[in-house]
């Protein structure tokens, strides 16, 4: 028998296999749908919850403090306040996002107020509901309050942030009430992934492939045998096709959008949240959550809608890009360092030789620049929407070079923001 012709018997021996539709799924564990319900609750009944997880974040003198200051607040902008200290993990209904979870809180508790939260990591964020001050959430928790001074003890020194942030709040100048409207949205909790294809799209489908399963089966092997020398060739032809173990980045456009930025950043900032926390034993454990830290305030502290033309919102997304992705880099090589970006276009990903660029000096660029001709240099040069190069636009990237003047960016950018 050819080898086509058992390819096909297989086939159809496994078909005879395949079982029906499954069964749905068993419900969602009690205390995944029902958290939001639960918190809710217990704030009708005290406006401070502290999540048995995270009970020795503060001790009774803490919540004493807490207590006066959240009365004091609340009575100066005539709402109540809200503080929840709980873990927020990527797997709960929220996937570790503090916006959504505040929004679903306020939806099932069904009271204007000023929501605070902070999770394990004793990250703090707000969102003012109906509270009559000149409040953005963007304002109500500024970049060098919103994350500890020191990673390694995250939840030492809370109830000071907290009270910090309670008086800027109550201190800010009166503004109208308003309504925010949520800019991160998350799938409805156990909706993360599709549902299952169900019997009417199976019958047909399996009675098809039965009939056709053989033909199909010829078509594929010649493929199959055929696609080493496809392949090959090429590979031949196209320089720097990637390989199956390649982990590099296509090559960044040179003058991006600020809206394929937003996407981009987003995404990558999501590849990096879903590899956190590290082990402990991960040489790259303390870069890669520098990097996080860093690149969240950034993606926190932009406008949701930026101007079109605004260079410093492109320039700071780029940079969300970049330690997001150094982030994973360095979980993913198992180093305590990642490689500098290209100087060139930093979205071209990290750089694999140092070379001339032009009258700054010799730089780290990627592969892709390190052999291209010096006036090519100037075309493949990321720039603002203005023209302008990305170098030539004054503030933390210009000082920074995104990486290539000094080793540790996320310390960089964090210091820039007034984090330590």
């Amino acid at each position: 028998m050819s080898a086509a012709a058992r390819l096909a018997a297989l086939l159809v021996a496994m078909l005879a296999l395949v079982p029906g539709p499954a069964a749905a799924a068993p419900g969602d564990p009690p205390h995944a749908a029902d958290r939001w319900a639960r918190v809710a609750a217990e704030l009708a009944k005290d406006p401070l919850f502290v999540d048995p997880d995270l009970a020795g974040a503060l001790d009774d003198a803490d919540r004493a403090r807490l207590r006066k200051a959240m009365a004091g607040t609340a009575r100066r902008i005539g709402v109540p306040v809200y503080v929840v200290v709980i873990p927020n993990p990527l797997g709960s209904e929220s996937q570790g996002r503090a916006e959504p979870f505040l929004f679903g809180l306020r939806e099932r508790l069904g009271r204007d107020g000023l929501y605070l939260t902070s999770n394990e990591y004793g990250r703090i964020d707000a969102v003012p509901f109906g509270v009559p001050r000149e409040l953005s959430r963007v304002q109500t928790v500024p970049s060098e309050l919103r994350l500890p001074p020191d990673y390694r003890t995250p939840l030492a020194r809370l109830t000071d942030r907290l009270n910090i942030v309670l008086g800027r709040v109550a201190a800010a100048p009166p503004g109208p009430t308003t309504t925010p409207r949520p800019v991160e949205t998350v799938a409805p909790f156990g909706q993360e992934r599709p549902p299952p294809r169900e019997a009417a799209f199976w019958a047909p489908f399996l009675t098809g492939l039965l009939v056709l399963g053989p033909l199909a089966a010829v078509v594929l092997y010649g493929l199959y045998a055929s696609f080493p020398l496809v392949a090959g060739v090429l590979r031949r032809r196209v320089p720097g096709l990637p390989g199956p173990r390649d982990r590099s980045w296509p090559k960044g456009p040179t003058r991006p959008s600020v809206r394929w930025l937003r996407a981009r950043a987003a995404e990558e900032l999501g590849r990096l949240r879903a590899l956190l926390p590290p082990g402990d034993d991960e040489p790259g454990r303390a870069y890669a959550l520098r990097a996080y830290d860093a690149a969240q305030i950034l993606f926190d502290d932009l406008d949701p809608r930026p101007a079109k033309k605004d260079a410093a919102a492109v320039l700071d997304l780029v940079g969300v890009v970049v330690l997001a992705r150094q982030g994973q880099a360095v979980l993913a090589g198992r180093t305590a360092r990642p490689a500098a970006p290209c100087f060139v276009n930093p979205l071209d990903g990290p750089s694999t030789k140092r070379r001339k660029v032009g009258a700054q000096g010799t730089r780290p660029v990627c592969a892709a620049c390190a052999t291209a001709p010096e006036p090519a240099l100037t075309r493949l040069m990321l720039t603002v929407p203005d023209g302008r190069p990305h170098h030539a636009v004054p503030g933390r990237w210009k000082r920074a070079g995104f990486g290539s003047r000094r080793p540790d960016l996320a310390s960089d950018v964090l210091e820039s923001l007034g984090v330590d």
